[in-house]
């Protein structure tokens, strides 16, 4: 751990690049701890922690994309000391996309943008859910993106304490709207999905080509919104292979241990 938001599950040293990691609504690092082994010793996963859950519960959560971009750039400085890709899924997606524009104009251009299962970014305010009551709030989420398990619906000590993070980054999500003149994104760009997401469609994935200068292509795994989970080993394949190809290397399949 370098810093309150950041994650390092196994630390590489003198890594060709670094993958970050965006977590999505309500979510956290810890969704990406087993990441390094499907991935070679030559890649860095970094994944960022948000305020407002887990070790981080204390720190109130931020409610606006451009809040989180500027805390999780400020986090990141000391470590874009060698070439970054960008994996965010879902609200990730979004902040991932916001950041990489960023450090484009800084100069410092990610070699590879990863946009996981993005929703669409909505503007009709009678189609937002993060205002609700809460048990009117969890159906609409559960409705929309499959995204309470069952197990924490079960314990409601646990639900309160997660509840406002989660409402805190559907609100980030539900009322960002990217600028119309948002510089383009020069790197390549591959977006993920789910076959059986409710909330994003093919349409909404292949729209996003519209923000990409450079390379872009989709891939979609079986399963929900939350695909990332149970078709881990394929993702990580894909991402692999697609940070070989920027890198001139020859991707070799990784076991993990």
């Amino acid at each position: 751990m370098n810093a309150a938001g950041l994650y390092r599950p196994v630390p590489r040293p003198n890594p060709a690049l670094r993958l970050v990691c965006f977590p999505f609504a309500g979510g956290g690092a810890a969704t990406y701890r087993l990441w390094p082994r499907y991935l070679p010793p030559s890649i860095d996963v970094i994944a960022l922690h948000p305020a407002g859950r887990a070790h981080r519960l204390r720190e109130p959560p931020l409610r606006r994309v451009e809040a989180m971009v500027t805390a999780y750039l400020g986090d990141l400085e000391p470590l874009l000391d060698c070439p970054v890709a960008l994996f965010g899924h879902s609200l990730g997606a979004i902040v991932a996309c916001e950041c990489a524009r960023i450090l484009q104009a800084r100069g410092i251009e990610p070699i590879h943008v990863f946009s996981s299962s993005r929703p669409p970014l909505r503007t009709d305010k009678s189609e937002q859910i993060h205002p609700l009551p809460d048990q009117e709030f969890i159906a609409a989420m559960n409705r929309r993106y499959q995204g309470i398990p069952a197990g924490i619906l079960k314990h409601p000590d646990l639900l309160e304490l997660l509840l406002p993070a989660l409402r805190a980054d559907v609100e980030a999500l539900e009322t960002f709207r990217r600028k119309p003149d948002a510089q383009k994104l020069r790197c390549p760009m591959t977006v993920f999905g789910g076959s059986l997401d409710r909330a994003v469609s093919t349409a909404d994935l292949a729209s996003l080509r519209d923000e990409v200068a450079g390379p872009f292509r989709t891939r979609l795994f079986p399963g929900d919104h939350f695909y990332i989970e149970p078709q881990r080993e394929n993702l990580l394949a894909e991402i692999h292979t697609a940070l070989a190809t920027t890198l001139d290397e020859v991707p070799e399949r990784v076991v993990p241990a």
